[in-house]
């Protein structure tokens, strides 16, 4: 929505924190809950120099915690003079290209500056890597993804061992695969598992959304519940789908046609998509050239197939013609 930018509408999400250094008396990982997530990184940032893993389900606001993170950040930096300036360098998982080359040469790819060790010697710098999960191994091959990951554990510790040197590493996903990769993770490190929105940060986020959008009167979460979808709106970004076609007259007609028993995750973004289609694209200059919303919807499933094997963003246009063929009722589309 480009009315919309993330530091006006942001609610901290809250999170499960466990400290994998400290134990409960029975020998298990002692876990706090944090209510604000953007404040207790920025603590353990200040005073720790072990990487920090940050995982949650789909749609529950790992981009946006770190990019809000940055925010925070850089206002710390430009706010206190007395601290050392830290430099934060951000990437995301699926732009890494090659795996196969040392952790910085693959560092390199995306930012050049990054020569060699020596860069981060003598400063702070946090690191972040968005989206670990994002990464698709077409082959089932997954090693280079796994060394990489531990390279880059083997980098934190190497660096931090320079009393003159403050490295704070960041990584994402999703945690089905943090799991998946924990072994990975080559030392102590902190963990946090971002939880569904409270109704208190529903409504919190409700109030900033209805003040961007100039909309009157404000949303509130009764107004969910009448739709019967207060289920799904727990999670950040189905409160934002919903919220934009219950704010609109349009969305708001294709939500009430959704019978109750189906009024699913998936039923919402089949929603989206038809919103989109009717509201966004019929008021495009060239919809007539637009194929009818059937074959619309199922050009996008074939696009979101090859996008996800490849493990980008970007689809080719020789890739996307080669699965169309396997398709021929929208292949001349």
């Amino acid at each position: 929505d480009p009315s919309l930018t993330l530091w006006e509408i942001y609610v901290p999400p809250s999170a499960k924190y466990l400290n994998e250094k400290v134990k409960n008396k029975d020998g298990d990982n002692f876990t706090v809950y944090t209510v604000n997530l953007i404040d207790s990184l920025l603590e353990v940032i200040e005073g720790s120099k072990s990487p920090i893993i940050i995982h949650g389900q789909p749609g529950h606001g790992k981009t946006s915690a770190v990019r809000m993170l940055v925010h925070a950040l850089t206002f710390n930096n430009n706010k206190n003079e007395d601290s050392k300036p830290a430099n934060i360098l951000m990437y995301e998982f699926k732009d890494l290209g090659r795996l196969d080359l040392n952790e910085l040469e693959i560092l390199q790819k995306r930012t050049p500056f990054v020569k060699d060790e020596s860069f981060f010697r003598g400063k702070n710098t946090i690191l972040i890597i968005d989206g670990m999960d994002e990464r698709q191994i077409a082959d089932g091959n997954d090693i280079t993804l796994k060394d990489f990951i531990r390279n880059m554990f083997v980098l934190s510790i190497r660096l931090n061992k320079d009393q003159n040197t403050k490295f704070n590493l960041i990584m994402t996903g999703r945690s089905q695969f943090v799991r998946y990769v924990q072994p990975s993770f080559a030392s102590e490190y902190h963990q946090y598992e971002i939880k569904d929105f409270s109704l208190g940060q529903i409504q919190r986020w409700l109030t900033k959304y209805s003040i961007c959008k100039k909309i009157t009167p404000s949303l509130v979460y009764g107004k969910f519940e009448s739709m019967k979808i207060t289920e799904l709106i727990f999670q950040p970004i189905l409160l934002h789908i919903c919220s934009l076609l219950l704010s609109d007259p349009r969305g708001k007609k294709l939500l009430d046609e959704i019978e109750e028993e189906q009024i699913t995750r998936g039923k919402i973004y089949e929603t989206i998509i038809k919103f989109t289609y009717e509201k966004k694209w019929q008021n495009h200059p060239n919809r007539s050239a637009l194929p009818d919303e059937e074959s619309y919807n199922r050009l996008l499933k074939i696009i979101s197939f090859v996008l996800f094997k490849k493990g980008t963003e970007i689809i080719k246009i020789g890739d996307l013609a080669q699965a169309l063929e396997k398709d021929n009722r929208i292949y001349n589309l």
